[in-house]
């Protein structure tokens, strides 16, 4: 216990390792291929077992090292073939800091780029207390000027409300396979899970009863800048049946 250890591997032709591992951080990762090395930022933290309920699957973590310039849009990856894909992106006060903005408008970009070349329906969103929808359906292929025009345009303004964010976005999508939600960790008003609830005051909603009313749809999270809140995100992942990802 408290020790440290290093783990080298070699991937599949696909470029994929999976190695079982005890509770505890992995850190400092680092992909290489023909002498080119690429580092990863950012910790992955492995729970206890115990810290998980009987009743939720545990779901693999994924660590995702992209060669390329762009990193953002590696963490897409949706299951189905006629994927239909919402991105929801938190512009709430805090997000003003830093270079979370940055991030959030290059992600937005990334991940629209990816979901039109594999020809996958996709619609983009912001979030404070209200949400802001980048068009009214589905995006067509025609609109891309416009959907990066919208997207240069986000700004950090109001509070928050994640929940409010959702609930609009499975009543207009309600056939979302998957739903990415992009922020800074203030997950307000949920919380993970019934655990967390103790001592918090009204008003709050438990992520892992919530999202039983979406069976059908994934839902994933990506933390923005380096001093994001993970661990909450990271749950809300995992209850989810989704991926997390930390881009910084």
């Amino acid at each position: 216990m408290g020790g440290k250890c290093n783990l080298t591997g070699r991937t599949n032709s696909a470029g994929i390792i999976t190695i079982p591992l005890p509770e505890g951080v992995i850190a400092s990762f680092i992909a290489e291929k023909d002498q080119i090395k690429v580092p990863k930022q950012g910790n992955v933290t492995i729970p206890s077992p115990r810290s998980t309920p009987a009743t939720v699957p545990r779901q693999p973590k994924y660590i995702i090292i992209d060669v390329g310039s762009s990193s953002f849009s590696s963490s897409v990856n949706p299951t189905e073939k006629n994927a239909r894909v919402v991105v929801l992106g938190d512009i709430s006060g805090s997000m003003g800091e830093g270079n979370k903005m940055d991030i959030l408008r290059r992600s937005f970009q990334e991940i629209f780029e990816k979901c039109l070349k594999n020809q996958w329906n996709v619609t983009l969103a912001s979030w404070d207390t209200g949400i802001e929808w980048c068009t009214e359906t589905w995006i067509q292929s025609s609109q891309t000027t416009s959907v990066t025009s919208w997207i240069q345009r986000q700004q950090p303004r109001g509070g928050n409300d994640m929940r409010n964010a959702i609930e609009d976005c499975m009543t207009r999508y309600p056939d979302a396979t998957d739903v990415y939600v992009m922020c800074d960790g203030d997950i307000s008003p949920f919380v993970a899970s019934v655990e967390e609830q103790i001592g918090m005051e009204g008003g709050i909603e438990i992520w892992s009863n919530y999202r039983t009313r979406f069976p059908k749809t994934k839902f994933h999270f990506i933390a923005l800048g380096a001093d994001a809140s993970i661990e909450p995100m990271e749950a809300m992942a995992t209850t989810g049946g989704g991926m997390f990802t930390h881009a910084t």
